[in-house]
């Protein structure tokens, strides 16, 4: 069953009903149908077909009634598609039509070209749409990233950290977030193992914060607004131009901890951007400092960061 939450009164009425007639808004993160793959497939069908009706395209991404891949659930993803890829900005309405956004009929119909996309309309700062998502990630990139919990279950979670209540707020929200934040690239999985007795151990598959894919992903753009050699503190800005999500950007300023401390996922995404040739940190300056955590839990001070020649495509 669907779940999400509901104004009084409403509580009874099915969420799909409440968000068709305006009660509730469809986000990626209240309806579990809304889902990175279904987006894709809507994204292509437009990409490649070009303008049609909502109820052509409903035809075309679902399987026949006759076919055993139908189920209700299918015929709610793509309802779910169509409706969340219209409120994002992916799709647009004209008349009767529904076509992919103008910004986007040229880009390629692959899943990199997708991600890229969707990120951006996501974290768009002037449309609130998924700003509940956005507001969630900024929350979950300030989380230890080198220190992976036993358990991530809701109740785990509930546990661990008590604000995840009112950042995410129920066990549905929590799993569609899993699947976006690693889909747009700001968390891995891992596994991790913990022994229970001396025979046996469990294992866990759990999402850990890291933010270096989507980082990659906005590279060129994040250093094209930069020279060579830049304070840290102006790395942060280019970054957030992109990806306001992380240290020092708009959604990241509600989590913040105060002082020049770097976040331990942004810590990790620059010591591996270091280890992989694009940047390098150096301490240069007696003043404007950032405290970057390392895996051993030590925090060094750098202030500058040099942008590796050859490393901004």
């Amino acid at each position: 069953m669907v779940r999400a939450s509901a104004p009084a009164g409403y509580a009874c009425l099915p969420v799909l009903y409440l968000i068709s007639h305006g009660v509730i808004n469809l986000t990626v993160l209240n309806v579990p149908e809304a889902l990175p793959a279904s987006l894709l497939v809507t994204y292509r069908l437009f990409r490649t077909q070009g303008p049609l009706s909502r109820e052509t395209a409903a035809a075309r991404l679902s399987p026949s009634p006759t076919h055993p891949a139908f189920t209700d659930e299918t015929n709610k993803g793509v309802k779910a598609a169509l409706s969340e890829g219209l409120g994002m900005g992916l799709l647009v309405e004209d008349g009767e039509l529904i076509a992919l956004a103008a910004a986007y009929r040229e880009a390629p119909p692959t899943v990199a070209a997708f991600r890229t996309i969707v990120r951006r309309l996501i974290l768009d700062l002037s449309n609130p749409r998924n700003h509940d998502l956005a507001r969630a990630l900024a929350w979950f990139l300030t989380l230890d990233p080198y220190r992976a919990p036993a358990a991530q279950g809701w109740t785990d979670m509930q546990v661990q950290h008590p604000v995840v209540t009112d950042v995410i707020g129920n066990d549905i929200r929590w799993g569609n977030f899993q699947r976006w934040t690693q889909f747009l690239g700001f968390g891995e999985r891992a596994v991790v193992e913990r022994a229970t007795t001396a025979r046996k151990a469990r294992v866990t598959d759990v999402l850990l914060p890291n933010a270096t894919a989507a980082v990659l992903d906005c590279w060129p753009e994040i250093t094209a607004r930069l020279s060579r050699s830049v304070p840290i503190s102006e790395f942060l800005s280019a970054v957030n131009q992109s990806l306001p999500v992380l240290d020092e950007g708009s959604f990241s300023r509600e989590f913040a901890e105060g002082g020049h401390t770097l976040t331990g996922s942004m810590s990790m995404t620059l010591l591996e951007l270091e280890d992989a040739g694009h940047l390098h940190l150096e301490d240069l300056s007696d003043t404007g400092k950032w405290r970057l955590r390392r895996p051993d839990g030590r925090d060094v001070p750098y202030s500058h960061v040099i942008i590796k020649e050859g490393a901004r495509a």
